[in-house]
């Protein structure tokens, strides 16, 4: 019998989720719900990690993670901020983005 691995997940509300399979991971950073800084304790480890350590999810991260936005009045266009729930999380955007004429504001 295959034994996969299975990782603790510290959600935004504080609270420990799991134990879960690497699918379920990668389904969470797909939906929005987990990102590069949130805190997974790998198959038996002792420590808290960020997600962005562990090579198995480089490539889910690196397909879903929104880019951090530019400095203020730097030149260039803004993508579309995607909404970051977290893992037992309320759903609120993790930046938003205010137009006025020809400039943007993060906020």
């Amino acid at each position: 019998m295959i034994t996969l691995p299975q990782y603790q997940v510290l959600g935004g509300d504080g609270r420990e989720y799991g134990p879960v399979y690497d699918d379920q991971i990668r389904q969470w950073i797909a939906e929005g719900r987990l990102e590069s800084k949130s805190p997974v304790k790998p198959p038996d480890a002792k420590d808290w990690v960020f997600l962005e350590t562990l090579p198995e999810f480089a490539e889910a991260l690196q397909a879903f993670e929104t880019p951090e936005p530019p400095p203020p009045g730097a030149p260039g266009k803004l993508a579309a901020g995607r909404r970051f729930s977290g893992v037992g999380g309320n759903g609120g955007s993790r930046f938003a983005e205010a137009r006025s004429s020809s400039s943007l504001s993060y906020v």
